[in-house]
């Protein structure tokens, strides 16, 4: 199965939240595997690593933590053996995700998120799962016929 991640379910497999240890058994099983299964889109980077910024700025995570987790984040990126496979913002991606805006109401980011999963899902023949803690955009996805993975309840 191939799973596309979003920033909100991405951030869990570096920062302890609710359902933290489901994205980290991605991650691990992708590892073992050694053939990643995993896509995110190249702006989930920064995303991410925001993410871990504004925890550290509201003291939520040390400076020290804070460092070694934004270089994990970097590594499974950008290292030589990055972690995910990367979606790009081209054009089509970016053309396609203004239609999702407007047909789902997205946030603009979302709907880049949603363009990204979907060209995997259609490359994939619907072998695509969205991974995701954000509840309208796993609405829309759902509505567009990918299947989904909710990571915004507790177990």
């Amino acid at each position: 199965m191939i799973y596309y991640l979003d920033t909100s379910a991405l951030v869990k497999a570096y920062v302890q939240e609710d359902r933290s240890q489901e994205v980290r058994d991605l991650l691990h099983q992708s590892r073992a595997a050694e053939a990643s299964w995993l896509y995110v889109s190249r702006l989930t980077y920064p995303e991410t690593l925001s993410a871990i910024t504004r925890r550290e700025n509201r003291g939520e995570i040390a400076p020290g933590d804070a460092r070694l987790l934004h270089s994990r984040v970097s590594a499974d990126f950008t290292g030589p053996d990055r972690l995910y496979q990367i979606i790009e913002p081209t054009a089509a991606v970016v053309n396609d995700a203004a239609g999702l805006v407007i047909r789902h109401r997205l946030r603009g980011f979302d709907a880049v998120q949603l363009a990204g999963a979907l060209l995997i899902f259609t490359e994939a023949g619907g072998a695509c799962t969205l991974v995701a803690s954000d509840r309208q955009l796993l609405a829309a996805a759902a509505a567009e016929g990918i299947s989904i993975l909710d990571l915004s309840t507790s177990l």
